[in-house]
């Protein structure tokens, strides 16, 4: 598995690597974030996982939303989601984060999965996986 993580969604999906390609990329330009994810138990509505490069101020300098039908993913299974990533035309160079994280839309309503520490206790709702360059 490129780059091991764990990283617990809400006992829901679990991040277990993932590959980017470039680390370091310009404003206008994409990148490709590949994040490995495992099924830690059987999902009954089908989530969305998402991918985000932010500044300081929140600021969305480029991100993607990739649903999938999770309520077929079988527990065990990895299964590789592939996110290209478009900077914005006037994204300022500096290093960002990337943040990922997985939520459910039903009813209207937005409710992401939390991030869940070894010790069992609930924690954000998203992770910061990484950080890259913008020159």
């Amino acid at each position: 598995m490129p780059n091991p993580v764990s990283v617990n969604f809400n006992n829901q999906f679990e991040l277990v690597g993932y590959e980017l390609e470039p680390r370091r990329t310009a404003a206008g330009q994409p990148l490709t974030a590949t994040l490995y994810w495992r099924v830690m138990s059987q999902p009954t509505a089908d989530y969305t996982f998402f991918a985000q490069i932010v500044g300081t101020d929140t600021t969305r300098w480029a991100a993607q939303d990739v649903g999938q039908p999770t309520s077929q993913w079988a527990v065990g299974e990895i299964v590789p989601l592939i996110f290209t990533l478009t900077l914005a035309e006037n994204t300022p160079a500096n290093i960002y984060p990337l943040r990922i994280g997985v939520y459910l839309f039903a009813d209207g309503q937005f409710t992401n999965l939390q991030t869940v520490t070894p010790d069992g206790r609930l924690s954000d709702d998203f992770y910061l996986l990484t950080q890259m360059r913008v020159d």
